[in-house]
């Protein structure tokens, strides 16, 4: 388990990990995630389902709209949405 955490920290999502294509094009993987199929799309952005790769954990993934990942006060409540 120790082994497993320790992989994962090295694994972050960080700039590298940002989708840049359009929004109706599925990615195949974002950063240590593959992408397993889009679950919607808003205003604000789509929601994919993904499979981390290493300890195979289901996980939905936000991914903000290019123009929207711009405007601070949009990425604040987005921030704010996602913390619980």
């Amino acid at each position: 388990p120790l082994d497993v955490a320790r992989r994962l920290r090295q694994q972050p999502l960080g700039p590298s990990a940002r989708y840049t294509g359009p929004m109706g094009a599925l990615p195949s993987q974002l950063g240590p995630y593959r992408v397993v199929r889009k679950l919607g799309e808003g205003g604000m952005g789509a929601v994919y389902e993904a499979v981390h790769e290493l300890i195979q954990r289901r996980v939905a993934i936000k991914v903000l709209h290019p123009e929207t990942s711009q405007d601070k006060e949009a990425v604040g409540r987005f921030v704010n949405a996602v913390s619980y």
